[in-house]
């Protein structure tokens, strides 16, 4: 068929009309981070389980109204920390803690936050079932744990 001068015809490879089929049936849910953070939290506080967070209203107030010396000092301090720290307690002594980041699907880290990873064991959620069995492990965990720990008495 001859097209008109001014309209072009359309030309996909086999590879791109496959792939546009395969996002049609399998579309991805796309869920922002503040959204995967509330859910987590959520789930944290389901588990009656302490965590640290520093919330975003922090570094916004942070940015706008709080001196240099103290913005510094948070940066220097805090940027690139994991967003949940949980924490359970095992016995009179010990804590078991699980550093959890939350990301988009197509969520990096960034410097800070991969020299954090290094650092310590951070575990990345991209979604809220990551994030549930996650939590859910480091539960089991720490139930296998304090039955050592009971087992043992010089601890």
């Amino acid at each position: 068929m001859k097209l008109p001068d001014n309209q072009m015809e359309l030309k996909f490879s086999k590879k791109k009309q496959t792939a546009y089929k395969e996002k049609r049936k399998n579309p991805k849910v796309h869920i922002a981070e503040d959204e995967l953070q509330k859910q987590c939290n959520d789930v944290l506080e389901a588990y009656r389980i302490r965590y640290i967070r520093l919330p975003d209203w922090v570094w916004l107030w942070l940015k706008k109204s709080a001196p240099m010396s103290i913005m510094n000092y948070m940066s220097k301090v805090f940027t690139g920390m994991p967003d949940n720290i949980a924490i359970l307690p095992l016995n009179d002594k010990y804590n078991l803690a699980l550093c959890l980041e939350l990301k988009t699907e197509t969520g990096k880290l960034h410097g800070k936050q991969k020299h954090w990873s290094k650092e310590l064991k951070v575990q990345i959620s991209r979604n809220p079932d990551e994030t549930i069995a996650i939590i859910e492990q480091f539960v089991s965990d720490a139930e296998k744990i304090k039955t050592i720990l009971s087992e043992d008495k010089t601890l």
